[in-house]
């Protein structure tokens, strides 16, 4: 019904406007009707294409019209299919046989445009009727010149339009901005959409909270504000920046494109830049530390938690290296992040460090400090937290030493003598009967040889080809080697957990050859095993940078791309299965 019925207006408009020249050929007509022959660029053209044939025969279906896309956006298409119609009447019937096709498009390009459309009928090219549209306004392009602004809107832009800016035009590398995109209309429209998005291709974005519509006044015309995204931007690089122009669409007939917001990003300045400085960390921020408990034995693990909170990318702070502790065990810390975004992003990120004291005394935490970037004051500061101390009661002793010293000497023992008895009172006893037969001496002298010939070639043919503890070890070794090689493998493409496999199997692959005792020590302890276990510095070397490669692309802004984290896999691979840190850890 819904199709019937716009057939029948648009075949309604198509009279009013007065199509010149229906084509017709050996009864083929091909008839090209429009809704409308006026139109602003965004508006929406619908387009209803038909092609007839009176009597019998093949009816040839309708193409797109040409020149349709130099000026417009195919939106929808939709051929009606083949079909006939039969007209009783005046004595007899005719026949015809009728197939069409119905467009919607977006005009995209000012001016006078020419649509028609051919059909080829066995060989005779038949044309339509020509339609001329005429499309004001100004061209959607998507080459809309950037503009920086801060303020809202100061001129009426016809019923609705959209709007976007920033809250600053200037700003320092990893300062945080906030990016804004309204949709101004003098009345509520419910259809309303945002169909391309802004392109934040040089920017760590987050969401923040769209807000409350509002009204406004904009050059003397009341607009109704709608809300249509907010977000704080993060530029990653120094340079002129650019937020792609976002785009809406106004119920079917109509678009309207915003302007792209340029930024001018300052680098961060090199005076009183600290040494590895990292430009996440811009903002304002405060470091704390504590210990859940101050007093432990030795051998007892207490957590050390650091603290760093404050306004800015707080998912990408960094805290520098972590310090040595002396007379104990840190272990890699487990990272919490909690983010506040409201107006600003804010948040808190917690590092919960595990620590081994292993010799009695004072153990000392030093103070952590950590640089960042206000851009307030455009200076360089310092976060620091308190120095703490904990307790550490006794030692850690080696096992044999406890063993030995827990090994008593035994008291002597007074062997009693039995008492005599005299000859005479002994019992009597007749001697049992002997178990022992020459048969059975005879069996037992060829069965023993037989029986320990069996035992030694079961036991050695078990020792050469049954798996012992240690070959259990490099068994689970390496099938746990081939897990995170897989594991990172299939993430090469999507980056989710390749870092993370790739830096679990370089630390085991290390672990393993360092032996048992660098387990659990931090890296650069472990660093300092592995050269004393003569393995070369340049296996060394390259296991360091995959390491803080995995580091640097797990917790900084990107992840890279496909083709890097295939060169990581592969230097990997190269340490696991060709370096000096293979031979001996599997």
């Amino acid at each position: 019904m819904h199709r019937d019925r716009r057939r029948f207006v648009l075949g309604t408009l198509a009279a009013a406007v007065a199509l010149p020249g229906v084509a017709r050929a050996d009864g083929l007509v091909a008839e090209l009707r429009v809704n409308t022959t006026e139109l602003r660029v965004g508006d929406e053209l619908e387009l209803e294409l038909e092609v007839r044939r009176e009597g019998s025969g093949n009816v040839p279906e309708p193409e797109l019209p040409a020149g349709l896309a130099d000026a417009f956006e195919v939106t929808q298409s939709f051929r009606g299919g083949t079909g006939f119609q039969i007209t009783l009447g005046g004595g007899g019937s005719s026949r015809t046989m009728h197939s069409s096709m119905s467009i919607t498009a977006i005009a995209l390009k000012p001016g006078t445009h020419a649509l028609s459309f051919a059909v080829d009928d066995g060989g005779k090219k038949v044309v339509s009727n020509v339609v001329e549209i005429v499309v004001t306004g100004a061209e959607a392009t998507a080459a809309t010149p950037a503009r920086p602004t801060t303020g809202k809107p100061t001129a009426p832009d016809g019923d609705v339009f959209v709007w976007a800016a920033t809250d600053k035009t200037e700003a320092w590398v990893g300062e945080q901005i906030e990016y804004r995109l309204d949709v101004y209309e003098r009345s509520l429209l419910s259809s309303v959409a945002l169909r391309t998005p802004p392109n934040f291709a040089d920017f760590y974005t987050h969401d923040l909270p769209e807000g409350e519509g509002s009204v406004e006044e904009v050059g003397g015309v009341v607009y109704r504000v709608r809300p249509g995204m907010r977000r704080a931007l993060f530029p990653q690089k120094a340079g002129t920046l650019v937020v792609g122009a976002p785009e809406i669409t106004i119920g079917r007939r109509r678009r309207d494109r915003g302007a792209a917001v340029s930024i001018l990003v300052k680098p961060l300045p090199a005076e009183g830049q600290p040494k590895a400085f990292s430009p996440n960390n811009v903002g304002r921020f405060e470091v704390k530390a504590k210990v859940d408990r101050t007093a432990v034995k030795a051998g007892q693990p207490f957590t050390w938690t650091i603290e760093i909170a404050g306004e800015g990318n707080i998912a990408l702070i960094d805290p520098g290296p972590w310090p040595e502790l002396r007379g104990a065990r840190r272990y890699d810390p487990k990272v919490d992040t909690q983010v506040q975004a409201v107006d600003r992003v804010r948040g808190r990120r917690t590092y919960a460090l595990l620590v081994i004291p292993e010799q009695g005394g004072r153990l000392e935490l030093p103070a952590i400090a950590m640089h960042f970037f206000d851009p307030q004051t455009a200076k360089y500061e310092v976060a620091r937290s308190e120095a703490l101390e904990v307790e550490v009661e006794g030692s850690i002793e080696p096992a044999a030493t406890a063993a030995a010293s827990s090994t008593a000497t035994p008291e002597p023992t007074v062997e009693s003598f039995a008492p005599i008895v005299e000859a005479d009172g002994l019992p009597r006893e007749a001697p049992p009967t002997r178990w022992m037969t020459p048969t059975r001496w005879a069996w037992a002298t060829g069965a023993i040889p037989a029986l320990f010939a069996a035992i030694w070639g079961g036991t050695a043919a078990w020792r050469r080809f049954g798996p012992d503890e240690a070959a259990r070890r490099r068994a689970a070794a390496r099938r746990i080697q081939r897990e995170r090689i897989d594991a990172a493998t299939a993430a090469v493409e999507t980056g989710e957990g390749f870092h993370a496999a790739i830096a679990s199997l370089l630390h085991e692959l290390a672990v393993a050859r360092a032996g048992a005792e660098a387990t659990g020590l931090p890296r650069p302890a472990l660093v300092r095993l592995l050269n004393e276990r003569k393995v070369r510095p340049e296996d060394v070397r390259s296991l360091e940078a995959l390491l803080e490669r995995c580091d640097a692309a797990r917790f900084a802004a990107q992840r890279g791309t496909a083709d890097e984290r295939r060169a990581t896999l592969d230097d990997a691979l190269a340490l696991v299965e060709r370096s000096s840190l293979s031979r001996g850890s599997a």
